[in-house]
């Protein structure tokens, strides 16, 4: 595994020389800084222009139960926007797609990504993996269009990676959950991040959702929580290589989904 000391040298080596442009990518308003903080301070820092998509409003994270519909969308719109504005983002895109259904949008999450990307020309995309993380169907469309769109680029122009997790935190997740979580469609780590100086960064983007209280969505608080971790993981996808997605079902206490088909799909 390959630790990450410059943020530069996740890009093509082609591209290094050129002005440097990272592309986070995330179903929902808080994936970027739960996933992904610690490298996006650190590319700013860097001078590496950043930028952020957001392909959902995030309405059926429904935490707070005083806010729902229209008011619910604009709170988390206008809290992802001041966080990103605290992990030194440069632009946010919004695509506005229904939350819970990008699964039957594949196509025009496609076409919006292709769009975005010729736009901002980036030498690095990151995104979900194929498990989804927390199994989510949002995120594992995410991953499986965005895989499918960039494996037609050439491959020394984009490189893609999948935010994954180290053994560590796994096995902690799954003793803190009491369950066996579905993780292996997640491929292994190919690169990691020592973001101890970026923990309290990240702590403050993660703070700033208060409509998802994900302080209270760790058994510590998120100050010890990101001391304990303090690594980010990424997996340089093999563009040329055939990665298994599956949709399963998903409930959580304000959403559930069906998938037509649980097939294995090979992309």
């Amino acid at each position: 595994m390959i630790e990450i000391k410059k943020i530069e040298d996740l890009l093509p080596k082609k591209k290094r020389d050129q002005p440097r442009r990272l592309l986070a990518v995330f179903a929902h308003p808080d994936d970027e800084s739960l996933n992904l903080a610690g490298l996006l301070a650190k590319s700013a820092q860097e001078g590496i222009k950043t930028y952020l998509v957001c392909l959902t409003d995030g309405e059926k994270g429904v935490i707070d139960t005083k806010l729902k519909g229209s008011k619910l969308k604009k709170k988390r719109i206008r809290e992802l926007l001041r966080a990103s504005k605290i992990l030194g983002v440069g632009k946010v895109f919004f695509c506005h797609l229904p939350d819970g259904r990008l699964y039957y949008q594949q196509q025009k999450l496609k076409n919006f990504l292709k769009e975005i990307i010729t736009q901002v020309k980036p030498g690095v995309v990151i995104t979900h993996d194929p498990s989804g993380g927390s199994t989510h169907p949002d995120h594992i469309a995410t991953s499986l269009t965005l895989k499918s769109l960039l494996s037609n680029y050439p491959s020394d122009e984009i490189n893609l990676y999948f935010v994954v997790l180290g053994e560590v935190l796994k096995e902690t997740m799954r003793e803190i959950k009491k369950q066996k979580i579905n993780w292996q469609m997640m491929p292994e780590p190919t690169h990691w991040l020592n973001i101890a100086s970026f923990t309290s960064i990240k702590e403050k983007a993660c703070l700033v959702y208060q409509s998802q209280k994900l302080a209270q969505a760790r058994p510590v608080s998120l100050k010890v929580w990101y001391q304990l971790f303090d690594r980010e993981y990424l997996h340089l996808v093999d563009l040329r290589k055939k990665y298994p997605f599956r949709f399963g079902k998903f409930e959580v206490n304000y959403f559930k989904f069906k998938p037509p088909s649980q097939k294995t799909i090979l992309a």
